[in-house]
């Protein structure tokens, strides 16, 4: 049998809240990809790079009202967030043009 549990997520800090610990460009020039990065702790992270001056990245499985909301939200703060849906338990295909 096999079992997935998905628990709520819980709030994260605001990315303007999180702008206080970065400075605007410590980040600038820097693309990071977080996988996970729609919650847990994968979101402040996003956050951070963001707010940071770094474009991030950021994947989900099965949430991807969670992913729009943090991509929402960092482009809100004049930021840029790309989304990506990315299940780490499915084998990813082979590129077949050898």
């Amino acid at each position: 049998m096999d079992a997935f549990a998905r628990h709520p997520a819980r709030a994260q800090p605001p990315i303007f809240s999180m702008a206080t610990r970065v400075s605007r460009h410590e980040f600038a020039g820097q693309r990071a990809l977080i996988v996970g990065g729609s919650r847990g702790l994968g979101e402040p992270h996003a956050k951070i790079i963001a707010a940071g001056g770094g474009h991030t990245i950021i994947t989900y499985s099965v949430g991807k009202e969670d992913a729009e909301r943090v991509a929402a939200e960092i482009e809100g703060f004049g930021a840029t967030c790309d989304v990506l849906q990315y299940d780490v338990r499915v084998r990813p295909h082979a590129n077949s043009a050898n």
